[in-house]
C-alpha cells in the first residue's frame, strides 16, 4: 500500500474518538425517550390515579389475594369481560382514546400477582410506576445484551425506538418486557456455559407465563443440534437447568397455599373457558385482530379453539423438526440460535399482543450471512413495517380502524400467516449460508 492511499484512508475514515461519540449520542437518543416515556406514563398515574391497562389487571387480582380471595373470576365473569372489549367500536375510540386499552381478565399463575401482593407497597399507583419502571430496565437491558454479544453499533437502537410494539408494551405495564428480558439472559448464560445463573430467570418466565417452555424448548434443542457447541457439554447444562428450575418451579408453587393452588388448577384445567377463545368467532373482534399467534389464526379461520390450539402445537413440532434438520452439525451463532427460537415461540405461544424486538433480533441474526443488497432490503421491510405500526396506532386513536398496532385483519391475518414464516424462512435461508458466512 502506498504513502497517498494511507493518507486517503485515514482522511476518509472516521477516527475511533468520532464513533465513540456517535454512539454514546445514539445511546444518549435510546435512553432519552425511553426515560422520556417512563416519566409521562408516572407521571399520568399520579395525575389521574388511572393505571396501565395490563397491570391494572395484575393489581387487581394482586388486591384479591390479599383479601383471601380467589385472582381467578368466574367463568361467566370473564366472558362479560372479553364481550365489554369487543363491543368496542372506532366511535368509542373518537369520544375516549382510553377505550382500546379495557383491562382484560387475569390470565396467568398466581405468581405473579402474589409477587405484586408480597414485594410492593399497598399503593397501586406506585405498583404501577414500579412495574413500569422494571419494565424499562428490562428493556435497555435487552438491548444492550444484544448488541454487545455482537460488538454492533448502536445505530440499531434507533430501531428499538421507532418500534411502536416496545413503546406500547411498556406503556400497558405488560410484563413481557422482563420475560424477554428472561428469554435472552438465560439463553445466553447457557451458551456461555453458566447454566446454573440461568436457573432463576428460566423459572421467573415459565411461572409468569407457562408458555416460555416453548420458547426454552426450542433453544435447547437447537442448541444440540448445531455444531457450534459441544453436545455433551450442552446436554449437560440444559438437563441442569431444566431441573434447577423445575425444583425452583415447585417451591414457588408450594408457597402459593392449599387456596391458591387449588384455585389455579381448576384455572389450568378450564384455561380456553376464561379466554375470548371460546366466544362465538363473530363476538371476537377486536381481540381476534390484535392476538397474533397461530392459534388465533386459526381460530379466525373457523377452527374450533381446542382443534386450533392443538394444530398451533403440532405445527411447532413441524417447523422445529425442519428447523433442526437444516441446523443439524451447522456452526450457528448465539443470534441465529436465538432468533430461530423465538421465531418459533411467537408461532406457537397461544396470546401475543405483538412482536416485541423482533425487526432488530431478526436483521442482526441474519446480517453476517446476507449478501449487501440482501442487507438493503430486508432493512428496509423492517423499518416499514415499524413505522407502519404507528400509522395504525393513530387510524386507531382517530376511529378510523380497530386494528391497533397491526396491519392485518381477522379474516386474512397476514402477520400470521406471512411475516413470521417469512421471517422464519430467512432465518432458515441464513443457516444453509452458515458455513461461509457473507461478509
Amino acid at each position: 500500500m502506498t504513502e497517498e492511499s494511507l493518507q486517503r484512508d485515514s482522511v476518509t475514515a472516521p477516527p475511533k474518538t468520532r464513533r465513540r461519540w456517535v454512539q454514546i449520542a445514539l445511546w444518549g437518543v435510546f435512553l432519552g425517550y425511553f426515560s422520556l416515556l417512563l416519566l409521562a406514563l408516572i407521571n399520568q398515574f399520579y395525575t389521574t390515579g388511572t393505571l396501565s391497562p395490563d397491570f391494572a389487571t395484575y393489581q387487581i387480582a394482586s388486591d384479591a389475594i390479599a383479601n383471601g380471595e380467589s385472582p381467578y373470576l368466574s367463568v361467566e365473569e370473564t366472558r362479560e369481560i372479553w364481550l365489554s372489549i369487543n363491543a368496542i367500536t372506532p366511535e368509542m375510540i373518537v369520544e375516549n382514546s382510553n377505550a382500546a386499552t379495557v383491562s382484560g381478565s387475569y390470565v396467568y399463575l398466581p405468581t405473579l400477582a402474589l409477587m405484586i401482593n408480597r414485594f410492593t407497597a399497598n399503593d397501586a399507583v406506585f405498583n404501577a410506576a414500579l412495574m413500569t419502571t422494571l419494565l424499562t430496565i428490562a428493556l435497555i437491558g435487552f438491548s444492550w445484551l444484544w448488541l454487545r454479544e455482537g460488538r454492533n453499533h448502536a445505530i440499531w437502537l434507533l430501531l428499538i425506538v421507532v418500534s411502536a410494539e416496545v413503546t406500547i408494551t411498556i406503556a400497558g405495564g405488560n410484563a413481557e418486557m422482563l420475560l424477554m428480558l428472561c428469554a435472552l439472559g438465560s439463553a445466553w448464560l447457557i451458551w456461555q456455559g453458566k447454566s446454573w445463573w440461568a436457573i432463576p430467570l428460566i423459572a421467573f418466565a415459565a411461572l409468569i407465563k407457562p408458555f416460555y417452555v416453548f420458547f426454552f424448548a426450542s433453544f435447547g434443542l437447537i442448541l444440540l443440534a448445531n455444531n457450534q457447541l459441544d453436545r455433551r457439554k450442552t446436554l449437560v447444562s440444559l438437563v441442569i437447568a431444566a431441573t434447577g428450575s423445575l425444583i425452583l418451579i415447585g417451591i414457588d408453587v408450594a408457597f402459593w397455599g392449599d387456596f391458591l393452588r387449588s384455585e389455579a388448577l381448576i384455572y389450568v384445567q378450564n384455561s380456553l373457558d376464561y379466554t375470548w377463545f371460546n366466544l362465538p368467532l363473530e363476538s371476537q373482534s377486536p381481540l381476534n385482530i390484535w392476538n397474533r399467534s397461530a392459534m388465533q389464526g386459526f381460530i379466525n379461520a373457523g377452527l374450533d379453539a381446542s382443534l386450533a390450539q392443538q394444530l398451533s402445537i403440532v405445527t411447532w413440532m413441524m417447523l422445529l423438526g425442519v428447523t433442526l434438520w437444516c441446523s443439524y452439525s451447522v456452526k450457528l451463532s448465539f443470534r441465529l440460535c436465538f432468533a430461530l427460537a423465538l421465531v418459533l415461540f411467537y408461532w406457537v405461544r397461544p396470546v401475543g399482543w405483538g412482536f416485541v424486538f423482533l425487526e432488530v433480533v431478526i436483521l442482526l441474526a441474519v446480517w453476517a450471512y446476507l449478501k449487501r443488497w440482501e442487507r438493503i432490503g430486508l432493512t428496509l421491510v423492517m423499518v416499514v413495517l415499524a413505522l407502519s405500526r404507528w400509522v395504525v396506532l393513530g387510524q386507531t386513536g382517530q376511529g378510523q380502524s380497530l386494528n391497533l398496532f397491526t396491519l392485518h385483519s381477522a379474516e386474512f391475518p397476514w402477520e400470521i400467516w406471512l411475516l413470521l414464516p417469512g421471517c422464519w424462512l430467512i432465518l432458515i435461508f441464513s443457516t444453509w449460508r452458515a458455513k461461509q458466512p457473507t461478509t
